[in-house]
């Protein structure tokens, strides 16, 4: 087997603890075996693991590797629950492990999900950590967010314009703090407590009502896109602009760009997802999961060329996210996607609060037959709707009237993936794995039931590496 991750996650956006100088986390970090020899004859497997910075909740998984053109394309599991395409997927997924500072062994009995034994063969295996002991610190106390369950909620910028290692990420998001129609920018690892380290750049286009979170134009950070759409009494336009980041001042719209800085569609607002980019296309996702347009199926992605503009692709993911059948259950037939997020890879996520179902695609296929990567709705109760013995619309996922509400999707550089979830009690997150696979809902340490609206990862190597989050049970005055 072959370790694949060595991951820290050791921060957080929003908590209880007060830094009086810059913001410098003490990371978690793993040491581990780059490839182990085991004989697959039953007995027990010992992983020795060193944890250095702080205790670490840890879950071991193994996978397959170089199996994906042999799985091919496959749906399983209890309703159908996870689907795969031509992907490497996992043999065994532990429990969580408490781990302390210092030297300390993993066993494996070399059996997989169901109990019975793993074939002989190569596999990957992962470490994914987290610190589950201590109390969240503040990265800053001035980007703390009050929003709704808009998947975009904050973007985290690694990469300058040449697509080298930024030496401090920074943070764009909306404030709660702020003016109607500001966006925020933080530099990660400023002074938690210092205002002055908030650059803004207002919004202000009448008629028109935008997403909360921004992307950088990835080889220019003075422009920016920006998801709008038209207040539903005044026009018919949805689709994303591009604007000029005036510090402390109003943005100005891009006339350069698409129809004089805009690139959409002609349909009435309802809602959408993004955008997000990389280097060729900026990527904006439509549906109507409010049925504001009456219940008229609705849920596409978009690519739209990064230089000028132009609809270059344009993917129908109706047989996803419309479901004719939890409609007649009386759920509704658009679960979205509302939220959209590029991998470090160059994939994307795609999940939504308004639905059980999150999505690994490649935005870059010619089809929509091979645009999902991975996919996992109702069934493994990660992310789940109307899953409770007592839910009077059992197991309907397009569901935005029932908990859990999971927002903002993520992935790490192995592309696992966190979602923040609120309304399961005190829970912070759900993790998947990078296929998909439903691993559990954690829980940092002291976590609340308070409402949960973003978590997004630093992972580059960096001082800062870690989780970022809010949590409005700790909002500061």
């Amino acid at each position: 087997m072959k370790k694949a991750i060595v991951i820290a996650l050791a921060a957080a956006l929003v908590s209880t603890s007060v830094f009086a100088a810059n913001f410098s986390p003490k990371l978690l970090r793993l040491s581990a075996p780059s490839k182990i020899a085991y004989n697959f004859d039953g007995k027990p497997l010992e992983i020795p693991v060193t944890v250095s910075g702080v205790g670490a909740g840890t879950i071991f998984c193994v996978y397959t590797n170089g199996k994906g053109a042999s799985i091919g394309k496959v749906q399983n599991g209890f309703l159908g629950w996870h689907y795969v395409n031509k992907i490497d997927t996992a043999m065994y997924i532990s429990t969580v492990y408490n781990l302390d500072v210092g030297t300390n062994k993993l066993i494996w009995d070399g059996k997989g999900k169901l109990g019975a034994p793993v074939p002989v063969g190569v596999y990957t295996y992962y470490l994914w950590a987290y610190d589950n002991r201590n109390a969240k610190v503040f990265v800053s106390r001035y980007m703390t967010s009050i929003q709704h369950n808009l998947g975009n909620q904050i973007h985290i910028q690694e990469k300058d314009t040449k697509g080298l290692p930024l030496a401090n990420p920074f943070a764009l998001m909306q404030g709660r703090w702020n003016i109607s129609g500001s966006r925020a920018k933080w530099i990660i690892g400023s002074d938690p407590n210092d205002s002055s380290f908030v650059e803004t750049t207002r919004i202000t286009m009448t008629n028109w009502g935008f997403e909360r979170v921004i992307a950088p134009a990835p080889t220019d950070f003075t422009s920016f896109f920006i998801s709008g759409g038209m207040t539903r009494t005044i026009g018919s336009q949805k689709g994303v602009w591009k604007m000029k980041w005036v510090p402390n001042g109003n943005a100005t719209v891009d006339v350069s760009w698409g129809a004089n800085g805009f690139a959409g569609i002609g349909r009435p607002w309802d809602d959408f997802a993004g955008p997000d980019t990389d280097d060729t296309y900026v990527y904006w996702a439509n549906n109507n999961y409010h049925a504001y347009n009456n219940n008229l199926p609705e849920a596409e992605l978009y690519a739209f060329d990064l230089i000028d503009g132009a609809t270059v692709k344009k993917f129908d993911l109706a047989s996803w996210w419309c479901r004719l059948d939890d409609f007649k259950a009386g759920g509704f037939l658009n679960g979205g996607p509302n939220g959209l997020a590029v991998t470090r890879d160059g994939k994307m996520l795609l999940g939504s609060h308004a639905s059980c179902l999150t999505q690994m695609v490649n935005p870059l296929a010619e089809t929509v037959n091979d645009l999902v990567i991975w996919a996992n709705q109702n069934g493994d109760y990660i992310y789940d709707h109307n899953f409770s013995p007592t839910a009077l619309l059992k197991w309907v996922c397009n569901d935005y009237k029932t908990p859990p509400f999971t927002t903002s999707f993520q992935a790490d550089a192995n592309n696992f993936v966190v979602g923040a979830v609120y309304d399961l009690g005190a829970i912070s997150f759900g993790l998947e794995g990078p296929d998909g696979t439903g691993i559990a809902n954690l829980a940092y340490a002291g976590e609340t039931a308070a409402r949960k609206y973003y978590v997004n990862f630093v992972d580059y190597g960096s001082p800062f590496d870690g989780m970022y989050t809010d949590n409005q049970g700790s909002v500061p005055k």
